[in-house]
């Protein structure tokens, strides 16, 4: 699940949702689709929050080079969440924290061993249970809003 900066999760099913609606028009099924990411986001903001907290705040460079990223796959009707640190494209790039990966997993200095922060990991811990029940809220009021909205409406 860790790959040194980054933890994720994801939520499948999007796309069999949507095949359970079929009599909805394909306006409702992007919108539901679009909505369901931007659900994504907003559910996943305090786990994002609790790793950028929980960073070392020696520059504020590396609070600063966590990101939210949020994906949404065409094809399996997947939508994704990523927390990982934006490594830079140099060591002087202002917005990013090549030392990163370092600082979040560990690392060995001579013959010691320097063990990590792993703020990433905790938030993921501490929020990630709490941020999947309310997507999964979220999800099913859309899909109700959508269930019950009148016919006339959806065919527009």
């Amino acid at each position: 699940m860790t790959d040194f900066e980054t933890e994720a999760m994801s939520l499948t099913g999007a796309d069999a949702a949507c095949d359970l609606l079929d009599d909805l028009a394909k306006a409702d099924r992007a919108e539901f689709k679009a909505g369901v990411k931007s659900d994504a986001r907003d559910c996943a903001r305090p786990i994002h929050a609790a790793a950028k907290a929980g960073a070392p705040r020696k520059s504020g460079r590396l609070a600063k080079a966590t990101k939210l990223r949020v994906w949404k796959t065409k094809d399996r009707g997947e939508v994704g969440v990523k927390i990982e640190i934006a490594r830079g494209d140099s060591r002087d790039d202002p917005n990013g924290a090549w030392y990163g990966p370092i600082v979040e997993s560990g690392h060995i200095v001579g013959n010691r061993y320097v063990p990590g922060v792993h703020m990433i990991e905790r938030a993921w811990v501490s929020q990630s249970q709490s941020a999947a029940d309310a997507l999964g809220q979220r999800v099913m009021s859309r899909l109700d809003g959508l269930v019950t909205k009148p016919s006339s409406e959806s065919s527009e």
